[in-house]
């Protein structure tokens, strides 16, 4: 019965495994895992059901404190699981119910998975209480505390690239009485998350299963747009720029784009000169060396 339990609540929470690195300025949780319809993540899993799984999102709804909430669909060779969480600004990330094969768990205070803004040592805690639906057992009653800390923060490889992440080392602790039986487990776990990307590493036990990061595919900006490796749609991955316009017709959108006209000179030393930004053609050559009229000034802009 513990096992039982015990897998149903690790399958329904995100896990990863690394070392802290050197510290990045303060960050938010809504960059670490961007959420939004369609998003995929795929991921070389060892251990238990090895094979590749993959995570997509979509959308459920808002609820009543505002949060908008998000089905996470984990497919892994022989198993789904389906965990429903929200990535505010105010809350964090937060874990609200997760479901498995054989069973539901629902936390009436969700669980707090990474602070809404942190730096190392940052931390969030909860303590509330849930059920656990089990299939031709019933519904039973817990209690449960849990604290995320940001442990540090450091470069990560991953068949997918080398991102800069987070780690969090999670504590929980569930509390219930399941047909007369006494149950207090603790589980200690430690996650990574990337920024603009989201899982980098997982690492879950009973039994311990590896996955990481072999592609993804996501709207990291919420411009309806997506991007990832190793495809790409978005031409501004981290920044809106639903028209796709690129008055360059370089790898970068014009919303993220700091030279538009692809002379050599930032659009914001152009405008700060006097130039237009998107003509380099009033550009000196020893200023611009991409101008294909350099000298049309002649002087140099002082």
């Amino acid at each position: 019965m513990t096992t039982r339990i015990g897998a149903l609540l690790l399958a329904g929470t995100l896990y990863c495994a690394g070392s802290p690195g050197v510290a990045l300025a303060a960050s938010r949780s809504v960059d670490y895992l961007p959420l939004a319809d369609g998003n995929e993540w795929q991921f070389n899993t060892t251990g238990g059901a090895s094979g590749i799984s993959t995570t997509r999102t979509r959308f459920l709804r808002v609820d009543a404190a505002g949060r908008e909430l998000f089905e996470l669909v984990e497919s892994e060779p022989g198993s789904t699981a389906r965990i429903v969480m929200s990535n505010s600004t105010g809350r964090g990330l937060e874990m609200h119910q997760g479901t498995v094969d054989d069973g539901v768990v629902s936390f009436q205070t969700p669980l707090c998975l990474l602070p809404p803004s942190f730096g190392p040592g940052s931390s969030c805690s909860r303590s509330g209480n849930g059920t656990i639906v089990l299939a031709g057992l019933g519904t039973f009653a817990f209690n449960a505390t849990s604290q995320a800390t940001v442990a540090g923060f450091g470069r990560l490889s991953t068949p997918a690239g080398t991102f800069d992440a987070v780690r969090v080392d999670f504590q929980f602790r569930l509390r219930a009485t399941v047909q007369g039986q006494s149950l207090d487990e603790t589980i200690v776990e430690r996650y990574w998350f990337a920024k603009d990307v989201g899982f980098v590493q997982n690492v879950s036990t009973a039994p311990t299963v590896t996955s990481v990061l072999r592609s993804y595919f996501i709207d990291a900006d919420g411009d309806g747009l997506f991007a990832g490796v190793p495809r790409v749609e978005d031409n501004c991955p981290t920044t809106p720029n639903p028209s796709q316009a690129n008055f360059d017709r370089d790898a970068l959108g014009d919303a993220c784009d700091d030279d538009d006209d692809n002379d050599g000179l930032t659009d914001a030393r152009e405008i700060e000169w006097g130039y237009d930004p998107r003509d380099g053609t009033y550009c000196p050559d020893y200023v611009c060396p991409r101008s294909p009229r350099g000298w049309r000034l002649g002087v140099m802009a002082r």
